[in-house]
């Protein structure tokens, strides 16, 4: 038993001293490409970044099976990854030229951003539509995972980024570019998408028509929601005080608020509609220009022309005739047969014209402006 214990030991020994040999004579069973602190080398690296390996017990020379992809310094053991692809990494004995260690490296390239078509979507409850995320280089090997703040409002395929509208509200979705698809979304090294989604009807922009009617212009055909005056709200931003809605009309995108007060302050507004808002600053009330729309009056009979008024910026102050025009105004002009009288016109022969224009007084100017011709019916 004693000498078959001894021969047992004997053996054990002669195998642990070919190992410690195997390495040094040039043999790859024993040997190891670890990173130059001693750290296993990893079997994924990534373009543009630089990894020093060594191996322990034996001097080396490194060799690279295609440099295209990396190239590694022969005596230094730097290797430095240069395009996405797999690499064999070989060390050599430096006497006996034999291979004593190998590994296989998988490069992979990172992108420097991620991108997606849309920044903002606008979706009815119901909808679907696929997101497209483009990285940049396009060469890149990193993966691309959607994710929705909110699944209660949309939902999103992680892999195919199909959107799925489920109903009002807004989330945003998050359009990560991994290493891997384990790498985790707390990385530093992700790079980051993001694209708001608003499910439901949402203004972009109000514009004010006249001093009783703003136009509101939705994303999207707001007329499958039924609006009504309720589901809006008019809110001067100086005052805070609300301003009442008479009525509405919808036209597509495209929705008249009208109003029972004049708006004429040149404060700021904000009109709302469920979960969404926008701003307009409203006219300051002075008139800049006044357009004369008779053009034709009836013979021998005193006739008021119709005056419509608008600021600067072409929002309709009022609308008037010159029989009942604002005291800073006057009617002038020259008739070949007839007369102007208490602001109307009239042309006592059939086929002679009128010129005319209104004044309005101002404390700096006066604006004027000239009717083409009238003529008799």
């Amino acid at each position: 038993m004693k000498k078959i214990i001894k021969r047992i030991s004997c053996i054990m020994a002669a195998v642990m001293v070919s190992s410690i040999v195997f390495c040094g004579t040039g043999s790859e069973a024993a040997c190891k490409i670890t990173l130059k602190s001693g750290a296993a080398a990893p079997s994924t690296i990534y373009t543009g970044h630089s990894y020093s390996l060594k191996v322990s017990g034996v001097a080396v020379k490194f060799y690279s099976s295609n440099k295209k992809v990396a190239k590694v310094g022969a005596t230094t053991g730097k290797l430095k990854a240069l395009a996405k692809g797999t690499v064999k990494i070989t060390a050599k004995n430096k006497k006996t030229g034999k291979a004593v260690a190998s590994k296989t490296f998988k490069v992979l390239q990172r992108c420097q951003s991620v991108s997606v078509d849309e920044k903002e979507v606008y979706l009815d409850p119901n909808d679907t539509t696929v997101l497209k995320a483009k990285l940049t280089p396009e060469s890149s090997t990193d993966i691309i995972r959607f994710y929705s703040s909110d699944k209660n409002v949309a939902t999103v395929g992680a892999t195919s980024g199909k959107l799925k509208a489920v109903r009002e509200g807004k989330t945003t979705i998050m359009v990560y570019a991994k290493a891997t698809k384990a790498t985790s979304n707390s990385s530093k090294s992700n790079r980051i998408a993001k694209v708001n989604v608003y499910v439901g009807p949402h203004m972009y922009k109000v514009s004010q028509i006249s001093t009783t009617e703003v136009k509101v212009f939705f994303k999207k055909d707001v007329e499958k929601y039924k609006l009504r005056a309720s589901d809006f709200s008019i809110i001067n931003n100086v005052t805070k005080a609300s301003c009442s809605i008479k009525e509405i009309s919808v036209n597509g995108n495209k929705v008249n608020l009208t109003t029972y007060n004049e708006i004429k302050d040149d404060n700021e507004y904000t009109v709302s509609c469920k979960n969404t808002s926008a701003r307009f600053v409203a006219t300051d009330g002075r008139v800049s220009s006044i357009t004369i729309d008779t053009t034709e009056i009836e013979a021998k009979k005193e006739t008021p022309l119709d005056l419509t008024l608008k600021d600067a910026s072409g929002i309709l102050l009022k609308k008037c005739s010159t029989d009942n025009m604002p005291a800073e105004m006057e009617l002038t002009g020259t008739v070949d047969n007839g007369y102007i009288s208490g602001g109307k016109v009239c042309i006592t022969k059939p086929g002679s014209t009128a010129k005319v224009k209104v004044i309005y007084h101002t404390q700096t100017s006066h604006l004027k402006k000239c009717l083409y011709t009238l003529k008799i019916q």
